[in-house]
């Protein structure tokens, strides 16, 4: 304990000199600093990743979640022209006036395309520092969302099919897997806060209603070194914080659910809240066959104090997320289900000196059940509470360059209640702490070059096997040419809590968390990425990429698992690797996009190696987007994947189901039949192709502005099979071609 508080201490010192410590010749006489934060002209909402520009000097700053930024060393004394950009927005040229040892501070607003109505709107564009190192990472907005076909509504999580290195394992879930890693190593996080089982009904969609969402980042590998606890991807996902200047509100329905957001200023700032309700579970009769009576809900809140002129102002913020998901057959012969999120947490952000300050403190919990009645099902029962400190500091330097550091304290109780594959009931309760954090230095200053070198240190695990660990890595982006970038990194990570999946299961309903039991060390993964860029023209953009992930300690589910004794987990190694690229062509009033995956994945257990079921090799996605003007809008996209890995049964036999011994005498009729299989994985499905089609059309009528949205999903109705049901050997297959329309009105 005592070393792990002298170097929280040190680190604390040493940050706050880093904060105060001035940045490079900013004070000199002839220098000034343009710090501010960009926002919505109509609701006040901070803009995330906006660009700043000014382009007497050729520099410029994004924005940050918050919408801040900062340009510091700008010779003083002069009135500069300073451009303004981002997706969605029209972009702008703002004045402003540097003054000599002063920090000149600014509030810019952007209007959004979507106000400007003309006949046909731009897209928007993309804008973004030629040195960012930004390998592995996707920014994916609301105004993108909207325009691609959507499942029976717009869903977060299945927008990111259309990344490359992104599968999934069927229709029927929105769950994902990213680069070969299993599910359970996605970190999906809410304004910084952990959400632990991401899903409703069935993994048919997130729980994140996108409503509430102003920006998503999404790394599918090399993630920079403040993110931590997860070995395949981050899905950060900041919310919004409400129309802070009039009342607005929405409401929508589809056939999956039904929603409302209201939002609006208070004499200190604004606050926001939305819900969500499912209306219906017919719609799990297009996607599983028949219908399973899911009910669920999400709702989220959150109350700001924000000054919309005052930069300097400190800023504070409490949200709430909670999510339930209940599944109840009224049969005492099938087993019922139920799960939930909830989440509560206080955010304080300032932009202090030239540096940003970020404090937050969380509370997030998940509680899962599975309720066997009398049927064949195993009793399962799960909680988690996370309650977490952070701490983020970051000083940007007249010469672009940027030191970041962090510090996070958890505190995690864990109860486990399951039945191992062969009946053995394994239970766990562990109350764990982490301590940790993270330092890491930006080159910038050079135009063609930029590096993100730095590394996470864990001084007290929640796996003690863990010990005192350093996680390394970097970032780095070169342009020989202002056409070309090259791009490379390598990551080492570590992740201290798994779940008890079966890979088996077709559709999994949740999936219990528990900390990789002390008999097990932490999980430990190896990233090694390359790529390069290719801007061709202003609207055609190529890119490339190349990977290598080594994992190891790995926990997988003991299948053979006979005594008490035994471990619930072995531990394995799995290695992925591949290759992507994309394609780009955006014009005026349309988007044209390509991407394509080539991967392997397998995974090694007791020296036994088999395939992850979501190991695919070839997957294709093409994507059109068109903009007809008048507020029409349609979209076509088409997906491919070739076959998944699946375990074959050669054969069938007879067993008796006997439910007690005064049933012994039952005649033969009552046996049931089991398949014989081979080993594991070793059969392919046939290749998956599938079409989407969406039209979209926004219409003002009265006091409201209207949003209708048609979408037919398999177009061409192609039979892609999901399944082989193991007791009689009958094909199951996945969607079929499904119409479906969703209404949307904003007030």
């Amino acid at each position: 304990m005592k070393i792990v508080y002298s170097t929280t201490l040190a680190f604390l010192w040493g940050m706050f000199f880093l904060l105060v410590l001035p940045g490079g010749a900013v004070h000199a006489q002839s220098l000034g600093n343009l710090n501010g934060i960009v926002r919505d002209s109509v609701s006040g909402e901070a803009i995330a990743f906006a660009t700043v520009y000014i382009p007497d000097l050729k520099r410029g700053a994004t924005t940050n979640d918050h919408g801040f930024f900062v340009i510091n060393g700008i010779p003083a004394g002069k009135e500069y022209s300073v451009r303004v950009a981002c997706v969605g927005y029209i972009t702008r040229m703002h004045k402003a006036k540097i003054t000599a040892n002063a920090d000149t501070k600014v509030v810019f607003r952007l209007v959004s395309t979507v106000i400007m109505m003309p006949k046909i709107e731009k897209i928007g564009e993309k804008q973004q520092e030629k040195n960012s190192t930004d390998l592995g990472l996707q920014r994916v907005s609301i105004k993108e969302m909207e325009m691609l076909p959507k499942g029976v509504e717009m869903d977060v999580f299945r927008s990111l099919r259309t990344i490359p290195g992104v599968q999934s394992t069927g229709d029927a879930s929105a769950k994902y897997y990213v680069r070969g890693g299993a599910s359970n190593q996605n970190l999906v996080l809410l304004d910084g806060v952990t959400i632990y089982n991401p899903f409703h009904a069935l993994g048919m969609a997130s729980v994140i209603d996108p409503e509430l969402i102003n920006s998503i980042e999404f790394y599918k590998s090399g993630f920079p070194t403040e993110y931590s606890s997860r070995l395949s991807s981050i899905l950060n996902i900041v919310s919004k914080k409400g129309n802070a200047n009039n009342f607005s509100g929405k409401a929508a329905a589809s056939f999956l659910s039904t929603k409302g957001l209201l939002e609006g200023p208070l004499p200190f700032g604004s606050f926001i809240m939305t819900g969500r309700k499912s209306t219906s579970s017919q719609i799990s009769n297009k996607f599983f066959g028949k219908n399973i009576p899911f009910d669920f809900y999400d709702y989220f809140f959150r109350v700001n104090y924000d000054n919309q002129n005052d930069v300097d102002i400190p800023r504070f913020s409490i949200s709430g997320f909670f999510s339930n998901d209940k599944l109840i057959n009224n049969d005492p012969y099938i087993a019922d289900f139920n799960w939930a999120n909830n989440m509560i947490n206080f955010t304080y952000h300032q932009l202090f000196m030239g540096s940003f300050i970020e404090v937050g403190v969380s509370s997030s919990n998940t509680t899962g059940e599975v309720k066997p009645n009398l049927s064949s099902a195993k009793p399962k029962s799960n909680s988690l509470n996370d309650l977490s400190i952070k701490v983020d500091m970051t000083r940007i330097y007249s010469n672009k360059n940027e030191i970041r550091g962090g510090l996070l304290f958890q505190t995690i109780k864990n109860d486990l209640y399951f039945t191992m594959p062969k009946g053995i009931v394994s239970t766990n309760t562990v109350n764990a702490g982490f301590t940790g954090g993270y330092l890491k230095f930006k080159l910038m200053q050079f135009e063609d070059l930029g590096i993100d070198l730095g590394s996470r240190f864990n001084l007290a695990g929640l796996n003690t096997n863990g010990g005192m660990t350093l996680e390394p890595r970097i970032s780095v982006t070169y342009r020989p040419h202002p056409l070309v970038g090259l791009k490379a990194a390598y990551g080492e990570y570590q992740q201290e809590m798994t779940t008890t999946a079966d890979e088996n299961e077709v559709v999994s309903l949740f999936e219990p968390w528990v900390i990789i039991p002390e008999y097990m060390k932490p999980s430990r993964a190896k990233h090694y990425t390359g790529g390069v860029e290719l801007n061709a023209t202003e609207e055609l953009t190529l890119t490339g990429e190349i990977y290598l992930i080594n994992q190891e300690n790995v926990p997988s589910l003991n299948f053979n698992k006979l005594l008490a004794s035994d471990p619930d987990f072995l531990p394995a190694t799995q290695e992925s690797y591949g290759l992507e690229g994309s394609v780009k062509y955006q014009a005026e009033t349309y988007l044209v996009s390509v991407g394509y995956s080539l991967s392997y994945a397998y995974k090694v257990v007791e020296g036994w190696r088999s395939y992850p079921r979501y190991d695919s090799r070839n997957n294709l996605n093409i994507s059109i987007e068109k903009n007809f003007g008048d507020g029409w809008t349609a979209s076509v996209m088409w997906l491919y994947n070739s076959g998944s890995p699946f375990t074959q049964m050669v054969g069938f036999y007879d067993k008796m189901d006997v439910q007690n011994l005064f049933q012994l005498w039952v005649p033969y009729e009552a046996a049931s039949s089991y398949g014989y299989f081979i080993d594991r994985n070793l059969g392919r499905l046939p290749d998956y192709h599938r079409m989407d089609v969406n039209v979209s059309k926004k219409f003002d009528f009265g006091f409201a502005r209207f949003l209708i949205d048609f979408n037919i999903l398999n177009v061409y109705n192609r039979k892609n099979l999901f399944y082989f049901e193991r007791q009689t050997g009958k094909r199951v297959n996945m969607l079929p071609i499904l119409p479906t329309v969703s209404l949307k009105a904003e007030f």
